[in-house]
């Protein structure tokens, strides 16, 4: 393998970063067999002086969401007074790692008075939603105009509904619904 290629991989524990007569384990490395080999995940970092490689630790945080921050998410369950969400990323449609569950409850939809939660989303919408709460699971708020549905599906036929006004159409089987819309609705790239 060229110099120039070790420099370009991503290493997990046991993965080979080059033979022995060519580099000294550093930190983060170590040798077997003959090999040096990645004790971390990482890049490989060569010092051509010392003849040594080491291993730099990659980050492996997770990341979470937080309170305060807006997220996309899918509906995946619902009750008269809550749903459950699939959050799958943030607001810049970056993805997570694992989805995070989140629940929506019905004092956290609209302003005024709801009774049930199924007038403004429907199970497989996405919602573009705020996180109000510190940990899992997410408690969700989509109170904010620009907050609500950015996709959903025709409760009838499963086509997706198209925005005309303040409603939702489907080109299919002509079906009109209602969802509380965000003004992004059908503009989201990353589902």
């Amino acid at each position: 393998m060229r110099l120039e290629d070790i420099s370009k991989l991503r290493l997990v524990p046991g993965d080979e970063v080059c033979v022995a007569e060519e580099f000294m384990p550093g930190e983060g490395t170590y040798e077997a067999g003959g090999k040096v080999r990645s004790a971390v995940i990482g890049y490989p970092v060569t010092n051509l002086d010392l003849r040594v490689v080491e291993v730099k630790r990659v980050n492996n945080k997770a990341r979470l969401p937080g309170a305060g921050v807006v997220v996309y998410g899918f509906v995946i369950s619902m009750k008269e007074d809550y749903a459950l969400v699939k959050i799958f990323s943030d607001s810049k449609c970056v993805k997570y790692l694992t989805p995070f569950t989140g629940i929506l409850h019905l004092s956290q939809v609209h302003d005024k008075y709801v009774k049930s939660i199924y007038d403004f989303i429907k199970p497989g919408d996405v919602l573009k939603a705020r996180v109000i709460s510190e940990s899992p699971p997410y408690h969700l708020s989509i109170k904010e105009r620009q907050l609500g549905v950015v996709v959903a599906y025709c409760s009838i036929c499963g086509a997706e509904l198209t925005k005309q006004g303040n409603t939702l159409t489907c080109p299919n089987c002509k079906n009109v619904e209602s969802r509380k819309l965000s003004h992004e609705y059908g503009t989201l790239k990353c589902v």
